[in-house]
C-alpha cells in the first residue's frame, strides 16, 4: 500500500515536472519567437528608414539642381532683359544729344520751336529707358547712369536758350562709355577701356568723396 502510495506520488512529481519543463520550453520558445519578431520589425524599420534617408538625400539632390538651373534661368532672363534696356537706352541717349545739337546749331527754342519739340521728345524718350534700366542696374550702373542724365539734362537746357553743346555732347559720350564698362562688368565681361572722369557731373568720383 506504502509503495503505491509512493510510486502515485513519485508519478504524480514526474508528470508535474515533466509539465513545468514542457512549460518552460514552451515559454523559451515563445520568447525565442518573440524576439525573432522584434528582430525582424527593428531590422524592417533600420531598412525602411535607410530607404527613406536614401530617398530624402536624393530628393535633396534633385531640388539643389533644380534650384541652380532656377537660379541660372532668372540670371539669364535678367541678362537679357538688361541687354534690352541698355541697348534702348544707348539709341536714346544718341538721339537725344544729336537733338540737342541740332537744336543749339539753329538757334534755340525761339528760332526753331518744332526742333526744340523734338529735343524734348528725345529727351522724354531717354528718361523713359533710364527709368527701365534702372529696374535691374547694380549701384555703380545706376551712379554712372545717373551722370549720362544729368549732362544730356544740361545739353538740353542750353541748346534751348541756343548755345553751344559741343563740349557737353563729348561728356554725355564719356558717359555712356562709362556706363559700358559698368554693364560688361555686370554681364562678367571686362571692361574695353579707362572710365572717364566726368568733371562736376561724376556721380561716381561725388559718391566716393561722400564715403571718404
Amino acid at each position: 500500500m506504502l509503495q503505491a502510495i509512493l510510486g502515485g506520488l513519485a508519478g504524480a512529481v514526474i508528470g508535474a515536472a515533466v509539465t513545468v519543463i514542457l512549460h518552460v520550453r514552451d515559454s523559451r520558445r515563445q520568447e525565442k519567437e518573440s524576439r525573432d519578431m522584434l528582430k525582424q520589425r527593428l531590422d524592417e524599420l533600420a531598412r525602411q528608414e535607410t530607404q527613406f534617408r536614401q530617398e530624402l538625400a536624393q530628393r535633396s539632390r534633385e531640388l539643389d539642381q533644380r534650384e541652380v538651373l532656377l537660379q541660372r534661368e532668372l540670371e539669364h532672363q535678367t541678362r537679357e532683359a538688361l541687354r534690352k534696356s541698355y541697348t534702348q537706352l544707348l539709341v536714346s541717349q544718341r538721339r537725344c544729344r544729336e537733338a540737342c545739337v541740332r537744336l543749339a546749331e539753329a538757334g534755340g527754342a525761339e528760332r526753331s520751336p518744332d526742333l526744340a519739340a523734338k529735343a524734348t521728345a528725345a529727351h522724354d524718350a531717354f528718361l523713359d529707358a533710364y527709368h527701365v534700366l534702372n529696374l535691374d542696374s547694380t549701384k555703380e550702373m545706376w551712379e554712372e547712369v545717373r551722370g549720362l542724365r544729368d549732362v544730356l539734362d544740361h545739353m538740353l537746357d542750353d541748346a534751348k536758350v541756343g548755345r553751344n553743346v559741343d563740349k557737353l555732347g563729348e561728356l554725355a559720350r564719356d558717359a555712356r562709355q562709362n556706363l559700358e564698362r559698368r554693364f560688361r562688368e555686370r554681364l562678367g565681361d571686362l571692361p574695353h577701356q579707362e572710365r572717364r572722369p566726368l568733371g562736376v557731373y561724376d556721380k561716381v568720383e561725388r559718391h566716393k568723396d561722400l564715403r571718404v
